[in-house]
Parts: structure tokens; C-alpha cells; sequence
């Protein structure tokens, strides 16, 4: 999805004439998608890869998770600037007045989503908010689906047999 907004941003400007990569929105909305690229498939790789072991997975957890903030903090900048170099850029401010009513939607969209970035990463580093780890043994998640029996209820729903 992300490859074919940068495909229709690179074609847009393309037609229009204007310079491609010039302004601190494009640059740090590229380098958002190629990190998001690169923590997708490290991500991905170590905690799908079946041979992998938990040693390797909770070694890099706390790198999955800076990076992940870190994506998160990237992306809140390059929209603010977005928004910011389309008010400022593409709109004209008519005689007499300080404001359009495009910037002020703009400014007023910029705090919205400052105050989301602000809940998000309150949440996200407290602690309170965060899942707790659980026992391996206990842990259904973890147990494999091989040894259950299975049955059909009449409802035609498949549930797991009573031991």
C-alpha cells in the first residue's frame, strides 16, 4: 500500500513539474517507509520463523519495541509537516486576513493528532497498559493444537473434547 502511495506522490509531482524528495516531510516520510519496511521483515523473520529460538525473540523484543515508537514518532512528524507544507504552500490567504479556513482545519488537525500521539505514547511506555507475561506452561497459546481432540458440536462448531 505504501509503494503505491510514493508511486502516485512521485507521478504527481512528476506531471506538475515540481522537484521530487526536497522538503524534511518527504525525507522523513521515506525514511518512515523503509524503516517500517526493514522492522516488518525483522519482525516477520524472527518471531514467525518457527526455528527460531525464545532466547532469540526476547533478545530482540526491547529493539522491535524502541523501533517501533520510534516508526510511530516518525510518522506523527511527516504528517504534521504534510500538513503543515500543504497549508503553507498551496493555499492563498485572502486580502486582509491572517488565516484561510484551509490552514486553521490544518492547525486544528496538527493538534488533534499531537494529542493522539501524546495518549498513544502515554500508553504505550506505562507500564499499568502493558501485557503481562505469562507462564509457558499455562499458556494456551503456546500449547500445540496436535495433542487436543477436537469435536463438532451440533451446532456445527468445532470445539475442543472434554479430557
Amino acid at each position: 500500500m505504501c509503494g503505491i502511495a510514493l508511486k502516485a506522490v512521485f507521478a504527481y509531482q512528476n506531471a506538475n513539474n515540481w522537484d521530487n524528495v526536497h522538503t524534511v516531510h518527504s525525507w522523513v516520510g521515506f525514511t518512515t517507509y523503509l524503516m517500517f519496511g526493514l522492522q516488518w521483515i525483522c519482525g516477520f523473520l524472527i518471531f514467525f520463523f518457527p526455528k527460531l529460538s525464545e532466547d532469540y525473540r526476547g533478545a530482540y523484543m526491547p529493539l522491535h519495541r524502541y523501533f517501533g515508537l520510534a516508526l510511530f514518532a516518525l510518522a506523527i512528524v511527516s504528517t504534521i509537516s504534510g500538513i503543515q507544507e500543504t497549508t503553507m504552500f498551496q493555499t492563498k490567504v485572502p486580502k486582509g486576513r491572517m488565516y484561510n479556513d484551509r490552514q486553521l482545519i490544518g492547525d486544528i488537525m496538527g493538534l488533534v493528532i499531537v494529542a493522539f500521539a501524546l495518549i498513544v505514547g502515554y500508553l504505550v511506555t506505562n507500564k499499568e497498559y502493558q501485557r503481562k507475561e505469562k507462564s509457558l506452561e499455562n499458556d494456551d497459546e503456546k500449547q500445540p493444537l496436535a495433542g487436543t481432540e477436537m469435536k463438532q458440536t451440533s451446532s456445527g462448531s468445532i470445539q475442543a473434547a472434554d479430557p
